[in-house]
């Protein structure tokens, strides 16, 4: 029986963890052979269950207990790949006056794949090499603020991108207690959500469907493993605080809290997924035919990292 490439992708990444914690102690094993572009999964053929799951996997191989983080090469492909499809597909996904959450977006995958700026051939400016040695801190800090827009964008029948409530509902207080909003209520607070903790328990809980609900649990259950003690949307939460009020930086979280808000707008294209795929690895194509010819690459983010890795495997299979 062919295995699927969801249990590929999911085995992998349980492979990469487990040879990685082996080679830590004793063991001489490299758990690189384990990566997803080493074993022909490639971004750009993905269906959208195949591209969720890789979604969810690359963040377990992503921070890890004590909050370390691995990047690797699998999580720019993704990163770059997310990048074409969310800031060049058609329809757009940000309207006009969505423009600079599009913005905060295209500045948090910049981030994510900072290291194609550089080759052998390059010699930067020392700005540039400092800006590079700080990028994740920089996805740390923006990426949190990313999440909290995506959220109102994808919650806009309860809520604003000012906060304001458009239509009550209620989530699961600290305490147990249900927190209630309300647009009519006379307090302020039930008027106005400036919560991602809030935030993300409304989108779990009245805007997800099962599918999503599903992944969003495998998500979860991985931050769990960080902090036992709290609730996976606390503890984001309190990433959020500590960051937005300088009490500590967390320079690991930001691929993961980047994920997170990928795995939500995927949500968004669900039933128009592949269509959207298959328009930007034609543009891709094309871009491609350019480079050959002329050795100009567009301004975007997928071939340029290819190129720039110099994946010639890759390239040459296009």
């Amino acid at each position: 029986m062919v295995q699927s490439r969801e249990d590929l992708i999911r085995q992998l990444c349980d492979a990469w963890i487990a040879a990685y914690q082996r080679s830590s102690s004793s063991s001489h094993e490299d758990p690189e052979k384990f990566r997803l572009h080493k074993n022909g999964i490639k971004f750009h053929e993905l269906n959208y269950p195949e591209i969720q799951i890789a979604c969810t996997s690359l963040s377990k191989v992503l921070l890890l207990k004590g909050m370390n983080t691995v990047i690797s090469l699998d999580h720019q492909l993704f990163w770059a790949w997310a990048g074409e499809l969310f800031l060049f597909s058609l329809p757009r996904t940000f309207s006009n006056e969505e423009r600079y959450v599009q913005e905060l977006l295209e500045t948090c995958v910049l981030a994510s794949i900072t290291s194609i700026t550089l080759s052998r051939q390059t010699n930067p400016l020392g700005f540039n090499e400092k800006f590079m040695l700080k990028a994740h801190l920089i996805l740390a800090y923006l990426s949190l603020p990313l999440l909290e827009a995506i959220l109102k964008k994808v919650c806009k029948a309860y809520v604003d991108y000012d906060g304001n409530v458009i239509k009550p509902f209620n989530v699961q207080g600290r305490g147990g207690n249900l927190k209630e909003y309300d647009p009519h209520s006379s307090s302020l607070s039930q008027r106005k959500c400036s919560s991602l903790r809030d935030l993300l328990h409304l989108f779990y809980k009245d805007v997800s469907d099962t599918d999503l609900k599903s992944k969003l649990d495998e998500m979860r259950k991985h931050l769990s493993t960080l902090d036992s003690t709290k609730d996976p949307f606390d503890l984001i939460y309190e990433w959020r605080n500590s960051s937005l009020h300088g009490h500590t930086n967390f320079q690991t979280i930001g691929g993961t809290i980047l994920n997170l808000t990928i795995l939500i707008l995927f949500s968004q294209i669900r039933s128009d997924y592949e269509r959207v795929r298959d328009d930007i690895w034609k543009t891709v194509q094309s871009d491609l035919v350019t480079y050959r010819s002329s050795g100009v690459l567009s301004p975007r983010y997928y071939l340029p990292f290819l190129v720039a890795k110099k994946l010639d495997k890759l390239v040459a299979e296009f």
